[in-house]
């Protein structure tokens, strides 16, 4: 929906994700430019729980990021990781 409250997407909607396996957790928050982002927690890689994101906007859902690099933030014992990326088009 848009602003005024008329429909952007099919009735069913559209999905954010198809990939096999199941989907956890999913947050959405603004982009600021009136779209969307959203997060989700997923196993499709195997054991390990990965983090996913898409951004839409309006009708429109861009690719997804590349993620550019992730690096350990020292001294803080495993808790936080810096995350850099190439922005989707």
């Amino acid at each position: 929906m848009n602003a005024a409250g008329t429909p952007q997407w099919e009735t069913d909607g559209v999905a954010l994700c198809t990939a096999s396996d199941d989907q956890w957790w999913p947050s959405i928050v603004s982009d600021g430019t009136g779209g969307a982002i959203v997060a989700w927690g997923d196993r499709r890689s195997g054991l390990r729980l990965r983090v996913y994101a898409q951004r839409s906007r309006g009708s429109y859902m861009g690719p997804e990021p590349v993620i550019a690099s992730v690096r350990d933030v020292p001294n803080d014992q495993g808790g936080l990781v810096k995350v850099a990326w190439h922005a989707s088009g």
